[in-house]
């Protein structure tokens, strides 16, 4: 998947739905079908707050899957958003990639 140079991600639109999933093309090609998704992995509890408080303010982790094993790729995540927050980025064993301050 990383061997693009450029993606288009396109919502997959649900009503009443506690977490968000994309579906993800090559930009750089015609092809039709997804190459991957990004998928938010929540808790019970997280899940739960998103229907009384802002999802923004919440903590979040999105993984990015591979078409058509899905095996993971990478993963995004992000703590509670007070003031900033920090948003970390893992690679597939889950080491650290790299890290940035939010605001």
């Amino acid at each position: 998947m990383l061997e693009h140079s450029t993606f288009l991600v396109r919502e997959r639109v649900k009503v009443f739905a506690s977490h968000n999933t994309y579906d993800i093309f090559a930009g750089d090609s015609d092809a039709k079908d997804p190459i991957g998704v990004a998928e938010e992995d929540l808790g019970f509890l997280t899940k739960l707050l998103r229907w009384f408080v802002s999802k923004q303010l919440l903590p979040t982790r999105v993984e990015i899957r591979e078409k058509p094993d899905d095996s993971l790729v990478f993963s995004i995540s992000r703590g509670i958003y007070i003031f900033r927050s920090r948003v970390e980025v893992h690679d597939a064993q889950g080491n650290s990639s790299g890290t940035s301050r939010a605001s």
